[in-house]
């Protein structure tokens, strides 16, 4: 009888084993689902409907020796009604990669909008509907940068295809950049974070819209190369997964405990 009752509990935690193992192998892929990028697309009759708000561009061109990066953000004032229609220009070559709602210093709490690339005064731009905030955000992949030896060479051509209150333009180099040349000229000493790298704030560019401004940069990489700060909009880690893998321990110790005792009432009833 202890026998039968052994090899059923040891059933039933192996099935319990089971079901948490197959719930926890779809969490990651339910968690990397909610973080992808979404498609591009928007209703076109939605969209129609919202006013077109205007405000002010920060352009950030990130190179590195592998990458070039480009943050393009938009501040609206705080008379614009919200939801709102909004576009940023978008340079060619440019592969956006996030788009949306800035909430604050947490990139967690950001909220990601589906956007559509829409034809503006001389080129392309980027255009969604912010419901929450007036702190937009468009990110993107550019070209490699040229790579002669250790010197790094890019070039950010910016047109203004939308209409804007101004632009504010700035670069960030890598840790272990130096002989750093910018063009325009920085207006103002570089901020350096912890890890080495640095913040080149240009002048203030107010470009009539079909027209733009060019942005060279060139700087000597040396041993200290770091990959380029890519920003992060992930989550983080679920506590959900802590708690799977929490109740997986248990079933784990409930079997061992289950095998042990069969084992020694097996030798109890041998030795009788």
């Amino acid at each position: 009888m202890s026998d039968r009752l052994t090899v059923r509990a040891v059933r039933v935690a192996a099935a319990m084993l089971a079901t948490v193992v197959f719930a926890a192998s779809l969490i990651p892929a339910t968690l990397s689902a909610a973080t992808k990028v979404a498609a591009p697309g928007a209703s076109a009759a939605t969209t129609a409907t919202v006013p077109l708000a205007k405000g002010q561009l920060e352009v950030q061109l990130w190179p590195s020796m592998t990458s070039s990066l480009l943050l393009v953000s938009l501040k609206l004032p705080e008379t614009v009604q919200l939801p709102a229609r909004v576009r940023m220009p978008l340079p060619e070559g440019a592969k956006v990669t996030w788009s949306g709602e800035i909430k604050g210093s947490n990139a967690a709490n950001d909220v990601q909008r589906p956007y559509t690339i829409v034809n503006g005064g001389g080129g392309r731009a980027i255009e969604f509907i912010t419901q929450q905030s007036r702190d937009l955000q468009y990110e993107a992949d550019l070209p490699v940068p040229t790579v002669a030896g250790s010197r790094v060479m890019t070039t950010l051509k910016w047109v203004q295809t939308t209409d804007a209150l101004g632009v504010d333009a700035a670069v960030k180099t890598p840790a272990g950049a130096t002989d750093v040349q910018i063009k325009p000229a920085p207006s103002e000493q570089p901020r350096t974070n912890t890890t080495g790298e640095a913040l080149y704030t240009l002048p203030q560019q107010h470009p009539a819209a079909g027209a733009g401004f060019t942005i060279e940069v060139t700087f000597q990489q040396g041993a200290a190369t770091s990959a380029s700060a890519t920003p992060v909009r992930s989550p983080g880690t679920s506590p959900v997964l802590w708690v799977l893998g929490a109740v997986l321990l248990i079933v784990v110790a409930v079997v061992v405990y289950v095998a042990l005792r069969a084992g020694l009432s097996s030798g109890s009833s041998s030795q009788e």
